[in-house]
């Protein structure tokens, strides 16, 4: 008796390949997604978008691999992705919240409002960008605390970056007591101004006064500067 022409055995066979294929798949689809954030991370230098097409990749390559393991089982692929896109309707209804992240951060890849190592302000929360997942954005605060954003606050909200411009205006708020010499005081900031290698002079550094108050002249003095 050949062994080979038993269906027990042929389709026993089938499902070893299955399980042979969806196990290399798997990890060939791990290493297509490393190797697509090495050669963005070359090119590049992007880190923020290298780890999201990393798990991009690594997802829909886990997902083609399964299919075709199915298929090699000799299950119905067709009654299969019926079931997977009833199954995914419903739990799309339940986890909108999720998918809504997972949108935001496809978006956040494309309009790239900020990189990685940029300084940013959402809400009240400030700090350095260190990764955009699928779902949530890290943020590193200048007293190094970690917070997780979920993608959709980074959608929802206005996003201020204090990297991306290569200068930025400094303004600071000065009084003059009462009976001060104006004309002597402005003078004197505005030659410290001048003298300061890390102030530009284009656009030129200025001292107005803004008003009175009962502890004396109001001044704000500005200054721009290169944003590092």
């Amino acid at each position: 008796m050949n062994l080979l022409n038993d269906p027990l055995v042929e389709k026993a066979l089938q499902i070893a390949i299955a399980l042979i294929v969806a196990l290399v798949g798997w990890r060939l689809s791990r290493y297509a997604g490393g190797a697509a954030a090495r050669l963005i991370e070359r090119r590049h230098g992007d880190l923020l978008l290298a780890g999201f097409l990393r798990s991009v990749v690594a997802i829909v390559g886990f997902v083609a691999v399964v299919l075709a393991a199915l298929q090699l089982a000799g299950l119905p692929i067709t009654s299969f992705v019926a079931l997977l896109g009833a199954a995914g309707l419903a739990v799309g209804l339940a986890l909108k919240d999720s998918l809504g992240q997972l949108a935001s951060g496809v978006m956040l890849m494309v309009l790239r409002p900020f990189h990685g190592g940029e300084t940013i302000r959402v809400g009240e929360h400030e700090g350095v960008v260190e990764r955009v997942g699928l779902f949530q954005t890290l943020l590193r605060t200048g007293d190094n605390r970690l917070v997780t954003l979920p993608n959709t606050v980074l959608t929802a909200q206005p996003v201020t970056n204090f990297s991306r411009c290569e200068t930025r205006r400094i303004d600071i708020a000065l009084t003059l007591a009462p009976g001060s010499n104006v004309g002597a005081s402005a003078a004197a900031i505005e030659a410290i101004l001048q003298r300061d290698p890390d102030v530009r002079q284009i656009p030129a550094p200025s001292v107005q006064a803004t008003g009175f108050s009962d502890v004396g002249l109001a001044l704000i003095v500005q200054a721009w500067v290169n944003a590092p």
